[in-house]
């Protein structure tokens, strides 16, 4: 799989596109490693250590957002993971208790993951 610096699906081969998902059935908006690993309810099933998959997204972002901080769509794929999810509370009060642990179990990002990277 190629990706870009938004975490963008640039190329993937069919073994990537069988195991991840049909990234053809996708718009193209939605062809980004990082949504896939925090919004598609699959991906949780299918990723063997969730946490980490979460841990280097986020680590990922923040290096990318770093490099690139006038990136509109980056800013905005960030905005939009930091707000998400019905369990952001809990992961934020997780996160106060044991701060190393950004992925927060494999549940969604909190704000406090990205703080204010890119900006």
């Amino acid at each position: 799989m190629i990706l870009g610096h938004r975490l963008d699906v640039l190329g993937a081969n069919p073994l990537a596109k069988a195991l991840f998902t049909d990234l053809d059935a996708l718009p193209s908006r939605d062809r980004n490693l990082a949504r896939f690993v925090f919004l598609d309810p699959t991906a949780h099933d299918l990723l063997a250590d969730g946490e980490t998959a979460a841990r280097g997204t986020v680590a990922a972002l923040r290096l990318y957002a770093g490099r690139h901080r006038h990136d509109p769509r980056l800013n905005e794929l960030v905005g939009e993971l930091s707000g998400f999810g019905p369990q952001r509370d809990h992961c934020r009060r997780q996160q106060r208790q044991q701060p190393q642990a950004s992925g927060c179990g494999g549940v969604k990002p909190s704000a406090d993951s990205f703080q204010r990277i890119g900006r």
